[in-house]
């Protein structure tokens, strides 16, 4: 019977396909009109985010600012977030949906605190970025055989020399998560920043 399944997972699938489409028909029938509100200003946050980058874009690159490339990016991450919130919510996944909301939640406290920083703020979150990537890297180098990829087309030399270079310029907090913000956010018995601690 297993080997049935497996040779038409679809066909197996017929008959609890069509109970989730009745309950999700159920649930669409009650809160359907909230959600399309909901998906409504999800929609006009992402056109309002389109006239911004058009606006600022060229006029950022002519001035080098990097802020407004950052805040434009935070402000496409929150966008997409927002969807995906309310596909698990038009699913019924409501669990689901409330863990990406705190996601969408600290997206917005990040945006927050840069749109408030000065410019050595952003050029600390861009250094970060290039940190997570490092992390990646070396996740990478441990695991590429294991899992059968191809090996990376970096050596652990030169990806240790990066992360000696960012500690040398931007100090050790920098290889911490939300390193980044260490020097904005000073709050007594806080020892390391949080977006649930920033704006709490």
């Amino acid at each position: 019977e297993t080997a049935v399944l497996i040779a038409d997972p679809r066909r197996a699938l017929i008959k609890e396909a069509g109970q989730w489409a009745a309950f999700e028909a159920r649930l669409d029938a009650r809160w359907g009109r909230g959600l399309d509100l909901a998906e409504l200003v999800v929609r006009e946050a992402y056109e309002v985010g389109r006239w911004v980058d058009d606006l600022l874009r060229a006029r950022a690159a002519v001035r080098q600012d990097q802020k407004p490339e950052v805040l434009i990016r935070h402000h496409g991450k929150a966008v997409m977030t927002a969807r995906e919130v309310l596909i698990l919510l038009r699913s019924g996944y409501s669990s689901g949906a409330f863990a990406r909301w705190r996601t969408l939640h600290e997206v917005q406290v990040v945006l927050m605190v840069l749109d408030e920083g000065d410019e050595e703020l952003v050029r600390r979150y861009l250094a970060h970025e290039v940190v997570e990537s490092l992390k990646a890297q070396k996740e990478y180098e441990e695991a590429w055989e294991t899992l059968g990829h191809e090996p990376p087309d970096w050596t652990a030399a030169e990806r240790q020399q990066m992360q000696a270079e960012l500690v040398g310029e931007f100090g050790r907090a920098i290889w911490q998560d939300y390193g980044w913000a260490r020097a904005a956010v000073r709050w007594p018995g806080l020892r390391r920043p949080t977006p649930f601690a920033w704006r709490n």
